[in-house]
Formats: structure tokens, sequence, C-alpha cells
């Protein structure tokens, strides 16, 4: 994989018209300096804020990442615009591009806050509920993705279980998409895996792989395979997918096409980590615009990777684009 070829295959991410459909968040981050204890609570620190910043989360860092890398996205997802979250969230799309379609029922905008001491999360704050949406909401979504779907190349499903995806939405939605030959790729948590069952690609991380095939899966050995490729053809069927990825965090990420019954397996390409939040959105979208693009799974993989590689190096949920996968690629040696 020279230069030219990495050049190449990445400018191939590009070009495109997405749908992202999940549960939008916003991340806040509250940043400052511990210099002393909190002289309430034995032990624990005190924080002396300097200022706050927010950005795109879950399902909205998603389409970010798809607009970073040259796309035009459309977000389908729950937003309260009675909420400054909310409000927040809709000024973000905005200023990146994102077509937002947002729906309404009556729910908190999502929040994950994180305090961060220097570059070090100390905690994080979850304001939320998740409770699944009903009907008449499932129906409104479901009208305005059937009216528009045809004009996509594929789908990015985000979901991290605030009560978005029900049967009823996801059934929706695959049929849809088959009717106009769209590929589904969905970041499942393991609660719902079973919703999105037949679609074309599903990308959990080890943990949720481990939760969907309810056992430890041994990486040990990831270049040989042994129970990581036992696992991921256990999960294959489970998930009923074409594709199934599992992302490893620092051993890499491994890919199983059940039609070819081929395995690949691409090492991480990591040269420091400052910050994991968002990795596998990263992974995600790039597996999926690779995809659609006609990379192979040996391809896509190593573009997640390097894709993930930069991510993880910047402090903060980060988007990627291009030029800084075709850098951090030649940095490492890819020729």
């Amino acid at each position: 994989m020279n230069t030219t070829n990495l050049e190449n295959r990445a400018s191939r991410l590009k070009g495109k018209r997405i749908l992202v459909i999940g549960d939008i968040m916003l991340d806040h981050y509250t940043w400052g300096e511990i210099h002393r204890l909190n002289p309430e609570e034995q032990g624990a620190p005190l924080l002396e804020v300097s200022r706050d910043s927010y950005v795109l989360g879950g399902a909205a860092n998603v389409a970010h990442n798809v607009r970073r890398l040259g796309n035009e996205v459309t977000l389908y997802g729950l937003v309260n615009e009675n909420d400054n979250a909310g409000q927040e969230i809709i000024q973000l799309c905005q200023k990146q591009g994102i077509n937002l379609v947002h729906f309404n029922d009556r729910r908190p905008t999502t929040i994950k806050q994180r305090l961060m001491a220097g570059n070090r999360q100390i905690v994080r704050v979850d304001r939320e509920e998740k409770i699944k949406i009903g009907d008449a909401t499932t129906e409104r979504i479901l009208a305005a993705i059937k009216k528009e779907l045809g004009n996509y190349d594929g789908v990015i499903l985000s979901d991290y279980n605030k009560g978005l995806f029900t049967s009823n939405l996801v059934e929706g939605i695959k049929g849809t998409a088959g009717d106009y030959d769209l590929k589904c790729f969905v970041d499942a948590k393991p609660a719902n895996a079973e919703l999105f069952r037949g679609v074309y690609m599903m990308t959990p991380n080890l943990s949720e792989a481990e939760g969907m095939v309810n056992r430890t899966i041994d990486t040990g050995d990831c270049e040989s395979g042994g129970d990581l490729n036992q696992a991921i053809i256990q999960l294959t069927k489970i998930l009923g997918t074409q594709q199934t990825i599992i992302t490893l965090g620092p051993k890499g990420i491994v890919s199983y096409h059940q039609e070819e019954q081929r395995f690949q397996y691409s090492p991480a390409q990591i040269e420091e980590v400052f910050d994991v939040s968002g990795a596998g959105d990263t992974a995600l979208t790039v597996l999926a615009l690779s995809t659609i693009a006609g990379l192979t799974p040996k391809e896509s993989i190593e573009l997640a990777n390097l894709a993930a590689g930069v991510a993880v190096s910047k402090v903060g949920t980060y988007q990627v684009n291009i030029e800084e996968i075709v850098e951090h690629g030649t940095s490492l040696g890819f020729q």
C-alpha cells in the first residue's frame, strides 16, 4: 500500500450522499485544573473551571465525521429544540453543513458532560431519558425517511440505546433501504442487536461483541485468529450480516465476510492515545464510506485503523479528514 495508493484509496471516501439515523447527543466539555482537594469532601478533587466547549456527539458525531471526509450528509434523530442543548446541536449542525432533520417527543436533549483536568477526564455526567419512542414518533420518522431515502448512497445507523430504535422503526428502515438496494451499516448496543439482524454490516467493539455472543473472546493471537475467528463467525450467524467487524481498540480491527467466508485482520495504527471518545464513530464512518466506494474489506479496515489512530491522538471528540489519514499512514511507513 504505497503513498500513491493510500492517497487514491482515501480520496474515494468523499463525494457521497449519506443518511445517518441515530441517537443524537451533545458532548459538553468542562475544562479546568486541579490544584488542591475539595475541603468539603475528603479525597475529592477540586476542579477550577476555565472554560466550556460543545461538540456534536453520538449519531451527530458520525454525521460530522461523514461531512469532514467530504460528503453530503443528512442526520435524523431526536432533538428538543426548546432546551439549550437542543439549540446548541441545531447551531453546530448548521455550522458544519449537516442537514439536520430532528424530531421532538418532548424528552430533554441527551447531554454527555466530561469534566477535564488538563487533558485528563476525571468524571462524566450523563443527562438523558432512555424511554422508547412511541408509535406516533416512529410513524413521523418513517414517513420522512421513505420520501427521500432514494436520494442517498448508503445508510448509517448509530445506536447508543437511548430509545430511538424500536422494532417498527428498524424494520421500516431496513425495508425501505432494501427497496432502493442500499446497504445499512450499524453500530448497535448489545441490548438492541437483534433489532438490526440482517443489515449489511455491524461494527461492535470487543466488549459489545462479547455481550452479543454472551461469552469472553480470547484475543491473545489476533494474527492467527483462533478464538477470535470462531467468535466473529458465531456473531455473524447471530446478526445475519454480510460483513461483521469487531474493533479491538489497541489491537486493531478484525472483519469477516460471510459470502466469501474470509477473515481480515489489521493491527492498530496508533502512535499515542489521548482520548478514545468517538473512535468507534470514526471507524464506523470510514468502514461505511470505503465499502460504498467499492474498496475491499482489507483496504477498508486499514483505512478505518488509520482514521481511528488519528482520532485517539486528539483530546476530546474529534473528526478526521482525508489529509490527516494520508499523513498518518505515510508517517507509519505505508508505502
